[in-house]
This record gives structure tokens, C-alpha cells and sequence, in this order.
């Protein structure tokens, strides 16, 4: 009985933690799209050296599914952790994790300007950027 009972509490929790594996490793954004899919790809692709510049791993939720600069990290598993993450906050149409692992903004909409400039003032990335 005991088993079993630990290997049930233990698949939620590996299920709900695949976000862990960026953490210290890079920032994460979120970002949810009912519409307008294909300009919020092309305003990412667009800004891609800032994105890579500031290790940010992005995933973007739409109706359709889940796309990412991370494709082959894309499981179901996750794909469920971002719509959790996402429905928790009913407003935010993107949620910024910081390298840390927790969140660091929630937005009501996308602006990858404001996002940078977060990012900019964070600890780590300050160090970021005065190592060469």
C-alpha cells in the first residue's frame, strides 16, 4: 500500500515540475494567444539575438498548441504545466520566470520590450553583462 501510495503522489509532482529543468539554466516566457498567432511568432522571431542574449526560453500557447525556441522540449507533460501555469493566472497573457524559478511578471499583454528591460534589471543578468 505504501508503494503505491508514494508512486501517486509522485507523478503529479514530476509532471508538474518540467519547468525545473531551465532553472539556473535560463528565463522562461510564457505566452498565451487566442489570435493573432502568427504576428506574436513573427514579433519572437524578430527579436530573436535579444531573446538568445538573454537566455530566454519562450512558449507560446494557442489554440493550436504549444510553440517553442525549445520544439524538442515540448512533451505533454509540459505542454499541461503551461496551460496550469496559465489558467492560475487568468488574466496574464504572458508570465516571465526568472532564472531562479520564480515568476517575475505577469502581463496583461505581450510587450517584449517590457519584458527585456525586466530582465535587465535582474542580479544575474546585470552580471551577464559586465563578464565579457
Amino acid at each position: 500500500m505504501t508503494t503505491l501510495a508514494l508512486t501517486v503522489s509522485a507523478s503529479p509532482a514530476l509532471a508538474a515540475d518540467q519547468l525545473a529543468q531551465y532553472q539556473w539554466q535560463q528565463r522562461v516566457l510564457i505566452i498565451r494567444a487566442n489570435e493573432n498567432v502568427g504576428a506574436i511568432r513573427m514579433m519572437l522571431d524578430q527579436n530573436q539575438q535579444a531573446i538568445n542574449e538573454r537566455d530566454l526560453v519562450w512558449f507560446l500557447l494557442s489554440p493550436s498548441g504549444v510553440q517553442s525556441n525549445r520544439e524538442a522540449d515540448v512533451t505533454p507533460a509540459l505542454q499541461q504545466q503551461i496551460q496550469n501555469l496559465l489558467e492560475e493566472s487568468p488574466g496574464a497573457a504572458a508570465i516571465l520566470i526568472g532564472k531562479d524559478g520564480t515568476i517575475k511578471g505577469r502581463y496583461s499583454e505581450l510587450d517584449l520590450d517590457v519584458a527585456f528591460g525586466l530582465i535587465d534589471t535582474m542580479p544575474i543578468r546585470k552580471r551577464e553583462m559586465s563578464d565579457p
